[in-house]
């Protein structure tokens, strides 16, 4: 957590033209980038084979029930 602070504080400190510089080397047509970043990760194989066989509705309904 401390380097992540630390990091911040270096980039509030640099310039405006160092910053776009930075942001172009690996963005050069300043895409939105925001849908890529916030979408969920893919499943895992064996999950996505579950629940494309139609195993994954038993599996949730054990989560729920109530031991006893």
């Amino acid at each position: 957590m401390q380097d992540a602070i630390r990091f911040e504080k270096q980039l509030k400190r640099r310039r405006r033209a160092w910053k776009i510089r930075l942001i172009e080397k690996d963005n050069p047509r300043w895409a939105d980038l925001y849908l890529e970043m916030m979408a969920p990760p893919p499943l895992h194989p064996d999950l996505q084979a579950a629940m494309a066989g139609g195993l994954w509705v038993g599996w949730v309904f054990r989560l729920r029930r109530k031991p006893g």
